[in-house]
């Protein structure tokens, strides 16, 4: 924020006003208030018109009517001709004091007004700084403004100070020339200033809700109320006509108690320490953690605090539009206690309409209602980007991962996975709790056969959103149907965040990770262009465009790299999205077998890992794999029977597979000459039955049994594929290509290994067999 006493330049013809006149307007729903609306705010203050009428005649500084001059009508404190906005300020600070202290709202004891153009009237009163102010200039501080004083809902140090401070500050109040009532250009400066001043005093003051404020000329006043769910705006009032209208707006923004223009009863103070009281528990707060100013998408602030007993929590204060709020994210919390790798609620505050707090009853209904929650969580670590090393990265990653497994299958889809989301766990946490995902606001509960939902771009994190939901914006461009957010939009988030994280951060041996400058890849994830964040998505999968990783990180991220984009080429490019509605009963199996080979994917990293130390090894080697014929050690077999379980990369047998220059056994010579090369994740037994289902040709068939030739190394068995040179006319049929690299794609067989039984299949396709099986019984 700027100083106090600055200037801040604001020029009305710039485009910077107008992108900011434009954000206003686009992120806070402006409503004009009818005059029934405007009456039942006024009329929210306690005090009669019996007591206004009273005080009008008895007051010195207003001049009453009489029946030969009833256009004289004015108070007098106010001048007729002023040409300068600082010919206002002692005037008005004088009038308003005479009100307040009238009915009784004023004094050292309470609120009082604070000039600031009084502090520094020397250089304020020169005319052509004046003028170019008035026409040009935002100002940092409100020039006249209430302040309390021995109030709860504000820190007491503040309090006593006489300079001016926004934690303080009850109603800012501005102060204009009567050009502004008629003219445009200074009522959309007017609105800017005013919103400058409400985005102050949110951010200086925890639990504002709303702030209220009048504009006030020499010759009519104007309310202006800025809250979470917009705002609103009342029509200009002759000060002097109508000075009961004028009285009844001093007294509701300047008098009012604390709660009833904005603040929230939970927050309060003790001397400096701010206290949150959830469910008539009292906790005091140690420190900010995480602060969304209102304007920059869902208002959020999270707080670390104490309970009475001394055990730390994290309280979270939000607000969601309407529209996006599918349930309150307490409900969604609720459903998932006692889960590993998910945070813990701990207690909440009702869910809040802002529209149903505000003082008036609206004629009609509209639409831009916020919603609040306030909710108490168990404590955890600080978000994914403090890790203090690689294997903690790793870890946390992995914990998270299996947290939204949990999530799944508890029928809740997060739909916001980014590495501010992935908070790393407390120091000592076992498995499961080393990474823990948090933010359930985009959530949504999903019983077992309702339909998941659409995908929708609108809804996550740009950088961190899946192939398919960032192709969503394109569809929707093309009126094209869309696919279903599922589980595995939400995986491809986890791999987008691995590559964020190793790509713009130097991992440090025990210290927070370094920022490094941000690349073309990271620009270009971060896109809100539906066709470059497809097209960068699309060309890292299919590894067009190499992903380097930062050198700090060990060679066991690079395999896994490689390992996930694999696997996510396969099953998110290869893998067309239907548009038919699509349920979570539908995927089940699926889904446990794709969590399952993610989770190994890490489990065998933090293994490497684990093997050199705990992540110390920052130039650490990923295992002792070996390429002539002998593998040292279990971790290449376990490798490529990892592989084989993914089936992430049957249909890359070129150099440029990472994995066939780390096979652990060496292909005979006499089988490379005869032109065999190895394949992945095929077992000789479906070999014959995947060729004839589509292959009829009793050529063909009669040669189907020479492929059968397998190499075996420990436990991992890799079947070597007939390239041209071995048999021509298998090689060149067109369909037994890609059947050999996937046959399980092609014909849904199933993939058998040594260590178990593994159902692969395409999940839409599956989807397919059963509604032609269904329209062939009807």
């Amino acid at each position: 924020m700027p100083c106090p006493g600055t200037l801040v330049d604001y020029s009305l013809s710039s485009d910077n006003t107008t992108n900011l006149l434009e954000s206003l307007k686009q992120h806070n729903p402006i409503h004009y208030l009818s005059d029934s609306e405007f009456a039942q705010i006024i009329n929210y203050v306690d005090v009669t018109n019996e007591q206004i009428e009273s005080f009008l005649v008895e007051s010195p500084y207003f001049l009453a009517p009489s029946d030969a001059h009833h256009d004289s009508v004015r108070w007098l404190t106010v001048p007729q001709h002023s040409s300068y906005e600082f010919q206002l300020y002692e005037p008005m600070d004088i009038l308003l004091k005479h009100i307040l202290v009238s009915f009784g709202a004023y004094g050292p004891e309470k609120r009082y007004l604070h000039n600031k153009h009084s502090r520094v009237k020397d250089f304020h009163d020169d005319p052509i700084i004046w003028e170019e102010w008035t026409a040009t200039k935002m100002k940092a501080v409100p020039f006249l403004s209430l302040i309390a004083r021995n109030e709860e809902h504000f820190p007491r140090t503040a309090q006593r100070s006489e300079d001016f401070s926004y934690s303080t500050c009850v109603c800012p109040i501005e102060i204009k020339l009567d050009t502004t009532t008629g003219n445009q250009k200074t009522a959309d400066a007017d609105l800017a200033q005013c919103a400058y001043y409400a985005e102050q005093i949110m951010a200086a003051q925890p639990g504002r809700r709303a702030v209220y404020m009048p504009i006030i000329t020499k010759t009519a006043v104007r309310l202006y109320c800025f809250d979470q769910a917009g705002v609103f705006i009342g029509p200009w009032v002759n000060i002097h006509q109508n000075p009961d209208k004028f009285i009844r707006i001093i007294l509701f923004t300047l008098s009012s108690p604390a709660t009833k223009i904005g603040l929230h009863p939970a927050f309060t103070y003790l001397g400096n320490e701010l206290y949150i009281s959830v469910q008539d528990v009292n906790y005091r707060v140690k420190e900010v953690l995480y602060h969304v100013p209102r304007g920059d998408g869902g208002p959020c602030r999270v707080w670390r605090a104490d309970d009475p007993s001394g055990k730390e929590c994290v309280i979270k204060w939000s607000w969601m539009a309407e529209e996006e709020s599918v349930a309150p994210e307490y409900e969604i919390l609720n459903t998932l206690k006692g889960l590993e790798g998910v945070v813990q609620i701990i207690g909440h505050e009702t869910q809040q309409s802002m529209i149903k707090r505000r003082p008036f009853f609206a004629d009609t209904k509209y639409k831009g209602d916020a919603v609040e929650n306030l909710i108490v969580l168990t404590s955890y670590g600080g978000s994914l980007d403090n890790f203090t090393s690689p294997y903690e990265l790793l870890c946390a990653l992995r914990d998270g991962i299996a947290g939204h497994q949990n999530m799944w299958n508890a029928g809740v889809l997060h739909r916001d996975i980014s590495y501010k989301n992935i908070l790393l766990g407390p120091p000592g946490a076992k498995t499961g709790n080393r990474g823990v995902l948090i933010d359930m606001n985009r959530a949504i509960s999903i019983a077992p056969t309702e339909y998941l939902p659409k995908a929708n771009f609108e809804i996550g994190t740009p950088p961190f959103q899946s192939y398919n939901v960032v192709r969503s914006r394109l569809l929707k461009e093309s009126n094209s149907p869309l696919p279903s957010h599922d589980y595995l939009d939400d995986l491809e988030s986890f791999f987008w965040v691995f590559v964020w994280i190793t790509m713009s951060f130097e991992a440090v041996m025990n210290k927070k990770p370094v920022p490094q400058p941000r690349n073309d890849i990271l620009n270009a994830l971060k896109s809100e262009s539906g066709t470059t964040g497809v097209e960068i998505r699309k060309k890292i999968l299919q590894n067009k465009i190499k992903v380097k990783l930062h050198p700090s990180y060990p060679a066991a991220f690079q395999t896994l790299m490689d390992r996930l984009r694999l696997f996510f080429q396969t099953n998110v490019l290869r893998r067309a999205k239907t548009s038919h509605p699509m349920r979570i009963e539908d995927m089940k199996g699926f889904a446990d077998k794709h969590y399952r080979v993610v989770l190994g994917y890490f489990d065998e990293a933090i293994m490497v890992l684990e093997k050199d130390g705990a992540g110390g090894a920052m130039t650490g080697d990923v295992g002792t794999l070996k390429t002539d014929g002998g593998c040292e050690d279990s971790t290449g077999a376990e490798k490529v029977r990892a592989d084989v379980d993914a089936g992430d990369v049957r249909g890359d047998t070129g150099e440029n597979n990472p994995f066939l220059k780390q096979l652990p056994f060496t292909v005979p010579a006499t089988l490379q000459a005869r032109g065999f090369q190895p394949v992945f994740g095929v077992d000789p037994s479906t070999w014959n039955s995947s060729i004839q289902r589509l292959h009829t040709s009793p050529t063909q068939n009669a040669k189907a049994s020479e492929p059968r030739v397998s190499q075996h190394t420990g436990d991992a068995e890799i079947l070597l594929r007939p390239t041209e040179k071995a048999i021509p006319e298998l090689a060149q049929a067109p369909a037994v290509s890609p059947l050999i690299a996937k046959p399980h794609v092609a014909t849904g067989v199933a993939v058998k290994r040594k260590r178990g039984l593994e159902e692969k299949g395409d999940i839409d396709e599956e989807l397919d067999h059963k509604e032609k099986r269904k329209r062939d019984d009807e």
